[in-house]
């Protein structure tokens, strides 16, 4: 199985692949959330200096995350120089060679979050992205989102992991898949009295890649999924992933700050994917 981690293509760029190489890891996802890269006119040359970066490391990039909106501006509002920086990301992401975009659904805030709304939007929009994908030679895979149980009145579209299977279903396109996002899943399904393990038989064979991280279960807080510490089920949940016939990496996307003990926190991060990796591999034997 393929174990990777998301590094931010940022100004630590660089120092993070070191680390990432030097604990063990051979295949890594690029999160561009913030959009700045693609709002420049060089955006290429960036591109190709992310990719030689890829080389010197001897490091794969098998899928990225595409800019987004933050999450409390509304799906109606579109701004142009977020939308040629999203497509900008489609390509990137081909020319880096990541089989996977993941992309944020947004929800319709501005008219009390209506999930019908919300779909008729984001079908509308997330079309253009897969078109945009298939010109360019890569996948575009939805997310599942949050919850935030200390913020209740927020209710985003996709946390439900219906609503997630209703969009994907709206589209009958080979192209796109989903991302489950294990920390995500954890926070929705822990507010709505959902079961996680159903929640992601039901997803089932449309995921196609995945998020991989913990949290206290009040927060979005991307922590390495530790043995014995975690709040998430770790050996219920993967050997659930595993049942879907998933064939793809476990993506760790943690909050990775630059720091003196970064390199120990990968080489932290890797044994503990590698934990993860023998209860995927043990649900197999």
């Amino acid at each position: 199985m393929i174990k990777a981690i998301q590094l931010q293509g940022d100004g630590m760029l660089e120092k993070a692949m070191q680390y990432a190489k030097e604990a063990g890891y051979r295949h890594i996802s690029l999160g561009f959330g913030s959009s700045k890269a693609f709002h420049a006119d060089d955006w290429k040359d960036y591109i190709k200096n992310v990719q030689e970066l890829l080389n010197k490391n001897d490091l794969v990039c098998m899928q990225t995350h595409l800019p987004y909106y933050h999450l409390l501006i509304s799906c109606e509002q579109l701004e142009e120089p977020m939308e040629t920086a999203i497509k900008r990301c489609i390509e990137a992401s081909a020319m880096l060679g990541a089989e996977f975009c993941v992309y944020h659904p947004r929800s319709s805030v501005d008219f009390d979050y209506d999930a019908e709304r919300a779909l008729d939007v984001n079908h509308r929009v997330i079309s253009e992205y897969i078109t945009c994908a298939e010109n360019a030679g890569t996948r575009l895979a939805i997310e599942n989102m949050p919850l935030f149980p200390n913020v209740k009145q927020w209710n985003f579209y996709c946390a439900d992991y219906r609503e997630l299977i209703t969009l994907y279903d709206s589209f009958h396109n080979k192209n796109l898949g989903v991302c489950w996002d294990f920390g995500h899943g954890h926070l929705a399904c822990q507010e709505r009295e959902l079961n996680h393990v159903e929640a992601i038989k039901a997803v089932g064979s449309r995921i196609c890649c995945t998020h991989v991280h913990d949290n206290s279960g009040r927060d979005d807080d991307h922590l390495v999924p530790c043995a014995g510490e975690s709040k998430i089920s770790w050996e219920q949940v993967i050997p659930a992933l595993m049942r879907t016939g998933y064939p793809g990496a476990l993506t760790l996307e943690l909050a990775l700050k630059d720091s003196p003990v970064l390199a120990d926190y990968m080489r932290h991060s890797y044994a503990c994917v590698n934990y993860l990796e023998k209860i995927a591999k043990g649900n197999n034997l």
